[in-house]
């Protein structure tokens, strides 16, 4: 809810999201008491170790997500940097899922780490065919307008390794140094869809599910 009063978003899965139907300030409200519920259901697990990593994890997304607004139409983006956002952002809630459901199974510390990690993976993975969507998917499979991510000037592995493929004449840059909106995220879209590029970031991501 908080994420999309942040982005700005007419649309969530298909539907009218909670700030386009009822405004900006009651979304942010809304979400409030959500992680209110969520720390209570986190509280009755009576686990103090599962309760510090439900903060901590929201500590994570939060900066995860101040840090993309702060690198929003920022063409000088590392890999790295994506990596380290997508792990903020996404693989943390992973990781915090079967953490927590290892710790609270009461597995071993060797199986606990194990199920951490599996979480982290996923997460990533998760996280790139997302983003690959965003060029490749329809709106009707998102619930979301494709091409939103560039809309909001959020750099994803298939737009830099489009600008690692291009870095002269690129829709991408047009478009972050303040071109045509529309055409940009169109011709973005046509050239990722039209290259080895949808390729590359699905073998990426096929190498963290292999982990």
């Amino acid at each position: 809810v908080h994420d999309d009063a942040i982005d700005n978003s007419a649309v969530r899965r298909g539907r009218p999201t909670v700030n386009s139907l009822w405004g900006e300030d009651r979304a942010v409200l809304l979400g409030d008491y959500l992680f209110a519920k969520a720390g209570e259901f986190a509280a009755l697990t009576g686990n103090l170790r599962v309760i510090r990593l439900f903060s901590q994890t929201l500590q994570i997304i939060s900066s995860g997500e101040l840090k993309q607004t702060f690198d929003a139409f920022k063409l000088e983006q590392s890999r790295e940097r994506y990596f380290e956002r997508i792990t903020s952002k996404t693989a943390s809630l992973f990781s915090l899922a079967t953490e927590s459901g290892a710790i609270l199974s009461q597995a071993p510390e060797k199986s606990i780490e194990i199920l951490k990690n599996y979480g982290y993976n996923l997460g990533i993975a998760f996280q790139i065919v997302d983003d690959i969507l965003d060029f490749i998917g329809t709106e009707e499979e998102l619930g979301k307008p494709i091409g939103s991510d560039l809309a909001q000037g959020t750099l994803t592995l298939p737009a830099m390794l489009l600008l690692e493929r291009y870095p002269e004449d690129n829709p991408v840059k047009r478009l972050f140094e303040g071109g045509d909106k529309q055409k940009n995220i169109e011709l973005a879209i046509e050239l990722v869809r039209d290259s080895p590029i949808v390729e590359e970031c699905y073998k990426i991501a096929s190498e963290y599910c292999s982990k």
